[in-house]
């Protein structure tokens, strides 16, 4: 009987609407990441989250979308 690997449906779903297929790294401070995280928890949100909405809320409102 075969055993290990990946069960199909495995594993942790997605959440949200979308799967993110591009990754985009960076480096922070300490304090930077702190600052971040902060926020973050304050939300109920994981830091990539966090960055996400931040990032895509201050586009818009840049460009006014």
């Amino acid at each position: 009987m075969p055993r290990g690997g990946a069960r199909k449906g495995a594993g942790r779903k997605i959440q949200g609407s979308e799967k993110a297929d591009i990754r985009v790294m960076f480096r922070l401070t300490k304090e930077m990441y702190n600052l971040i995280n902060t926020y973050a928890q304050k939300e109920n949100l994981s830091v990539g989250q966090y960055v996400r909405n931040f990032t895509i809320r201050n586009i818009k409102k840049v460009h006014n979308e």
